[in-house]
């Protein structure tokens, strides 16, 4: 099986390793505060209105993974040794950079094709290098594929239809 990596892959990749450096910087004190994050993003992605703009998510994510990091230094945890803080601290970040992952790889349009009857990923309203990046990528197009196919998800990391 052969994947193609394309411009946006590198791109999403480049927030993963973000995310993971993030986390072993920050140590186990992240990894603890990603998961009320996540928490926190799955609440507010009720409210918000992200389906309008499945941005806004990825925005939200962001700012939840960059405020939990700052504010899990002031819970007072016993500190490990530094590997073990790093290993820790890169889970959580690991975790957190496949959440965003997921968030940017689903958030780009698409539109309802009438002539076939089916959703078409991504749209033709964008511009054909971004269009093509989306296409070239091995993980875009099964991850919307697989939003779409599942309601519950769809709440979490809503598909930007149009």
């Amino acid at each position: 099986m052969r994947v193609e990596v394309s411009l946006l892959d590198v791109a999403v990749f480049f927030v993963i390793a973000l995310s993971l450096a993030y986390g072993v910087r920050k140590g186990a004190p992240f990894a603890l505060a990603a998961v009320p994050a996540l928490a926190v993003y799955v609440v507010l992605a009720q409210f918000l209105p992200i389906h309008e703009n499945p941005w806004l998510g990825t925005v939200l994510a962001v700012i939840l993974g960059v405020g939990s990091g700052a504010l899990s230094q002031l819970v007072p945890l016993p500190r490990f040794s530094s590997m073990t803080e790093g290993v820790i601290g890169g889970v959580g970040g690991v975790i957190w950079g496949l959440f965003l992952a997921v968030c940017i790889w689903v958030s780009f349009p698409a539109q309802y094709k009438a002539s076939t009857g089916s959703l078409q990923y991504p749209s033709d309203r964008i511009s054909d290098l971004v269009a093509q990046s989306i296409e070239d990528s091995g993980f875009a197009q099964p991850l919307f594929n697989w939003v779409i196919k599942n309601p519950a998800i769809q709440r979490i990391f809503p598909p930007n239809l149009q």
